[in-house]
């Protein structure tokens, strides 16, 4: 529970100024779990859920109906399964899969800061093999190449054009090599 919540902005210009937005609180809940069904298979699970209010904004920051917190995602979850056996002496084989859900939020108070972000789905593999003192690893992530909006600003002078965006990365491939010494 917050009050007289201190905020950086933008005004009209795209010029930064704090302004006291209001007081508001946030109620969350967050747990995971991991799950070894086998010496060789783990299971992972991992959420939140978040109910965030602005419940007295200043007057300028006031719109009808429920406003909530920029920038607090409402619920997410994360889902991992890893596999792990040493197929020779010396010599371990893992692999990892997993999807994450990031909730709906906005970027800020205020008509020109209600830019909303998240709400996506990210899946990642990879696989290694490894040989005690050195490694082969391939990893995809952002298997599906999903285009989603992770965080809602760019330019703060063309915020008024409400098309900022932080991209997620596209899918990668990345093939990785390690020695220890």
């Amino acid at each position: 529970d917050w009050n007289h919540i201190q905020a950086d902005l933008i005004d009209n210009s795209g010029l930064p100024y704090t302004a006291n937005i209001g007081s508001g609180r946030i109620y969350g809940l967050h747990g995971g779990n991991i799950w070894r069904l086998s010496s060789a298979l783990t299971l992972t699970a991992a959420a939140f859920l978040n109910d965030s209010d602005l419940y007295a904004p200043e007057a300028e920051f006031a719109t009808p109906g429920e406003q909530t917190l920029p920038n607090i995602a409402r619920d997410g979850i994360r889902l991992v399964a890893g596999w792990r056996r040493n197929i020779a002496p010396g010599v371990t084989l893992s692999s990892e899969a997993s999807v994450r859900y990031i909730g709906k939020s906005r970027l800020g108070v205020g008509p020109l800061l209600d830019i909303p972000q998240g709400d996506y789905t990210v899946g990642d593999v990879g696989a290694r093999i490894d040989f005690g003192r050195f490694g082969l690893s391939l990893d995809v992530t952002n298997i599906s190449d999903i285009r989603a909006n992770s965080f809602a600003f760019g330019n703060p002078f063309s915020l008024a054009r409400r098309d900022q965006m932080t991209p997620l990365r596209p899918r990668t491939i990345r093939l990785g090599i390690n020695a220890q010494f």
